[in-house]
């Protein structure tokens, strides 16, 4: 924590570049591979071990050559400043998330992490803040759950559980998202080539499918604009979809006040999700029929 208030958060990626040169055998090699591939069991490694699980790996109490991306965010969870940078780290301990969530979930010390303790606490503090700034900006969170497969020494499988995630999990993926977004900006205000992972706008069809589908789980469908939420008519008629009069970009806020997904609602709470498409809005057909807006 800085003496200004604001959080300083640094993610440091193992710099493999330095060890695999462009044209080199072992940059050939990781080429043909494309990937590593994770067995249930055993990983095959698109790098020598002696890379990926040695010199490249941040092993503790060794210097590793890392490639670190420093920011700073507001209490808000707001990027204010950054900076990206050669270094060279020295791991102090190899933690696990099991222990990790045993002191932010359980508030049970293991041994041997005592002195990381406030740290961790800390981050634990500053990624449900990012969190809370995703969700403001459009973040969705499904909550898939992953399967593990259990094995025996002979490696057949013996049963199928849910694999645990737990806030340490979700604190390691805040973390890497936020340097990923920094780097990203960084790389795009520069103007350089560079390989970004985006979600296309959605085509119109692709709305009216979208909206006519949740119409029949209940959902009701408003359009947000500036002065409130403007309803748009049943979601059952998928051709019926807003009542924009002018190109740009528009948000649907998606509601509902029924219990049918888990814990992500209960009776008499709404859900509001947004989605943002950009087209030219057709002319609307007449109105199936305008619903109050829940107010619980």
């Amino acid at each position: 924590r800085l003496s200004n208030g604001n959080y300083e958060l640094g993610v440091h990626i193992a710099d493999v570049s330095y060890y695999v040169r462009e044209g080199s055998p072992l940059d050939n090699e990781a080429m043909e591979r494309g990937t590593s591939v994770y067995l249930v069991d055993r990983v095959i490694p698109m790098l020598p071990h002696k890379l990926s699980n040695g010199i490249c790996s941040l092993n503790p109490n060794v210097d590793r050559l890392t490639l670190s991306c420093v920011m700073e965010f507001d209490p808000n969870g707001k990027q204010v400043d950054y900076e990206i940078f050669k270094s060279v780290i020295r791991s102090k301990i190899q933690m696990t998330y099991k222990k990790v969530n045993s002191i932010l979930e359980d508030n049970v010390v293991p041994e041997g992490y005592e002195q990381y303790e406030n740290s961790l606490r800390l981050m634990a503090e500053l990624a449900s803040i990012l969190r809370k700034f995703k969700t403001k900006r459009g973040y969705i969170d499904f909550g898939v759950e992953e399967a593990k497969i259990l094995v025996d020494e002979n490696c057949k499988p013996t049963d199928v559980v849910l694999r645990e995630r737990g806030v340490g999990e979700n604190l390691i993926e805040d973390f890497m998202i936020a340097a990923n977004e920094c780097v990203a900006t960084h790389v795009n205000y520069m103007s350089l080539p560079f390989v970004y992972r985006i979600h296309e706008v959605p085509k119109e069809e692709k709305i009216r499918s979208f909206l006519g589908f949740i119409g029949t789980l209940g959902y009701q469908v408003y359009l947000q604009t500036d002065t409130g939420l403007q309803s748009i008519g049943f979601t059952t008629n998928p051709y019926y979809t807003y009542q924009a009069t002018t190109s740009g970009t528009y948000t649907f806020v998606i509601k509902s006040a029924y219990s049918i997904f888990k814990s992500n609602m209960s009776n008499g709470i709404t859900l509001s999700t947004y989605v943002t498409v950009q087209n030219t809005p057709p002319t609307p057909p007449i109105d199936p029929g305008t619903p109050e807006i829940p107010t619980t």
